[in-house]
């Protein structure tokens, strides 16, 4: 299912979109205010955006158009809901950016079908062009993905897949035991042994015969791979976040953490590996709050702060910053909510 944006300055309709979308399958982020929509839009890529066109401060077409502006989100799917009618105003939200144009009022399934078209649609329309021959790219955040030579890898097993994400975050290789004892520990030496072999011709099989080779009986991964990983890319853009501090910087850097490390493997690396990044985005995210706050940026630190809440819901330094900056916004309502643990940007 779809990641879906709704921007509604109207309560009770928002939370009817809401439940709708949601009982649907889907996840929904939605705001009443488009200041923090946009806010929210720098560290976040929903598959689709759907907003209200008359609101106060922002019009609905000020804010398409502020979208549209931003670069990973000129393909994102638009969708306008609207009582306005007449010619004049559907024209003028195709102008700046809009996919769709719904009615008010609209019945469940309208909104539904109209969404479902348009996600197909820029499905199609927009996909990534297909990755160049001899770069491998792997994707261990939020899931576990390869692409190599233009092609996403189907894995034979599930750990053929972990021993390859284990050799990347080793580079000077592994022996059969330290990889038996990562991936197999509740095995004994023998036992552990044949599965580490059987799984080592999996692993080339799917990919290329000379992707591992040994060296003083350690096992690598081939040298002179074209390799992307999205954790070495996430790991230094935080390192350059925390040191050269940049609104840019940080949105990029929490953008691309898209969840937990491997989800859905559990051997113990991995589990170590992600409670490491776990505890790593939530300082991003704490860091990222105190600089927009010490910018007066106090829109986007609520949200980082409400991120980081969410992220790591026992977090009090996250809460309590919360609380902090919706104090000095004015919203004592808000405020209260976050000193009681309690979220408060949705309402």
């Amino acid at each position: 299912m779809a990641k879906i944006l709704v921007l509604d300055d109207e309560a009770s309709l928002l939370r009817l979109i809401v439940t709708i979308l949601e009982q649907a399958g889907h996840t929904v982020t939605s705001f009443q205010k488009p200041l923090e929509a946009l806010a929210a839009l720098e560290s976040f890529t929903p598959d689709a955006i759907i907003s209200d066109v008359s609101m106060p401060v922002m019009t609905g077409l000020e804010f398409c158009e502020k979208v549209r502006q931003q670069p990973h989100l000129q393909t994102t799917p638009f969708l306008f809901l609207t009582a306005l009618s007449q010619r004049l105003d559907v024209r003028a939200g195709m102008n700046v950016g809009a996919d769709d144009y719904l009615l008010k009022p609209f019945t469940p399934n309208e909104i539904l079908e109209a969404l479902e078209v348009r996600l197909k649609r820029a499905a199609l329309i927009y996909q990534k062009p297909q990755i160049t021959d001899g770069i491998l790219h792997a994707k261990a955040l939020g899931g576990v993905g390869v692409i190599y030579k233009g092609i996403e890898v189907n894995w034979a097993s599930k750990k053929a897949a972990e021993f390859f994400f284990y050799l990347l975050e080793r580079p000077n290789g592994v022996t059969t035991w330290e990889a038996a004892e990562a991936l197999w520990r509740d095995k004994d030496e023998s036992r552990a042994a044949s599965v580490f072999h059987t799984t080592l011709h999996r692993l080339r099989k799917t990919l290329d015969e000379d992707v591992v080779f040994t060296k003083n009986r350690r096992y690598h991964l081939k040298t002179d791979l074209d390799l992307v990983f999205d954790v070495t890319e996430y790991q230094n853009l935080v390192r350059q976040a925390q040191q050269n501090p940049e609104v840019e910087l940080f949105a990029e850097a929490i953008k691309l953490y898209a969840g937990a490390y491997m989800a859905g493997c559990d051997s113990v690396w991995c589990e170590d590996k992600r409670e490491m990044l776990h505890a790593t985005h939530l300082s991003l995210l704490l860091d990222a709050s105190r600089f927009a706050e010490s910018h007066n940026d106090l829109r986007r630190a609520a949200w980082y702060a409400h991120l980081a809440t969410q992220h790591e819901t026992y977090a009090d330094q996250a809460w309590t910053a919360l609380a902090r900056v919706y104090e000095t916004l004015g919203d004592t309502r808000r405020a209260e909510r976050a000193r009681a643990r309690m979220n408060a940007w949705d309402d």
